[in-house]
């Protein structure tokens, strides 16, 4: 595997260059830098600046990223609004003692405060978006197995993987509203 400086020419090799001009070195405020030999260049603006609050795409609203925000939010909201109160009416007609039904309420805000850690490395690396619709499938799948669970104890590692969802549903979501939202 040949390298780059191989195939440079002899008298180019281990020195800086553009091209078949000397190489300029430039400040990052943007006057001119010193060649070699003393002269002085002005630095070349490659990119216009703008402020990027006065841009037309920064003032412009973006109402259906807002309402996709919102109805995360709400999706969430029901969501764990239906298990907490939902489930342990279901696990007391069941006949389950009380410790069981308080511990396995337990287990949706552990969940919660286990995802709170880890989700903005999750986010940086998969998405927002994709991790929204990943929770989703989560969300639906856990209930799903709840109803079809042979045994309550199954519960409880469902409720946990649930709570993981929602909690990353929820900080998402409300992170989608800030970032969209108007002041």
């Amino acid at each position: 595997r040949v390298g780059a400086a191989e195939l440079a020419p002899e008298h180019r090799r281990g020195k800086p260059h553009l091209g078949d001009r000397p190489f300029q070195q430039r400040s990052i405020a943007g006057t001119p830098c010193p060649l070699p030999g003393g002269q002085l260049q002005p630095v070349e603006r490659r990119f216009k600046r703008t402020d990027p609050m006065s841009s037309p795409g920064a003032t412009q609203p973006r109402y259906g990223n807002l309402v996709a925000a919102i109805a995360t939010v709400a999706a969430c909201d029901i969501a764990m609004g239906l298990t907490l109160q939902l489930l342990p009416l279901l696990m007391e007609a069941g006949g389950h003692p009380a410790w069981i039904i308080g511990a396995n309420t337990a287990m949706g805000p552990i969940g919660i405060l286990l995802a709170g850690p880890l989700l903005p490395l999750l986010i940086g690396n998969i998405g927002s978006r994709r991790i929204v619709y990943f929770v989703a499938i989560i969300l639906i799948v856990a209930l799903l197995a709840m109803k079809l669970a042979p045994s309550i104890w199954w519960w409880f590692p469902l409720r946990l993987i649930f709570g993981i969802a929602a909690g990353t549903l929820f900080t998402v979501s409300e992170a989608w509203v800030l970032t969209f939202s108007s002041d």
